[in-house]
């Protein structure tokens, strides 16, 4: 399984979008990316463990803005 990363524009809509996740029954979680330089939004993304594409279409659809969704793998035991 894959997570899904949103890099959004501000820690404000990175906590929105999480929240809104977690009441629409999703897992989802706020990190701090890493490689972060102020031209890339605020720094932080929000995470999702799985429905990584059912989440982009919800996030979208309440007007949160992402910058960038990128998949990110498990790594090997």
């Amino acid at each position: 399984m894959s997570d899904t990363l949103f890099k959004v524009s501000s820690i404000t809509y990175a906590f929105k979008a999480r929240d809104l996740l977690r009441t629409a029954g999703m897992k989802a979680y706020i990190d701090r990316e890493t490689g972060f330089t102020s031209d890339n939004g605020c720094g932080y993304v929000v995470i999702v463990p799985k429905d990584g594409d059912r989440a982009h279409l919800l996030l979208k659809s309440k007007g949160i803005k992402i910058l960038d969704k990128t998949q990110r793998g498990e790594s090997p035991p």
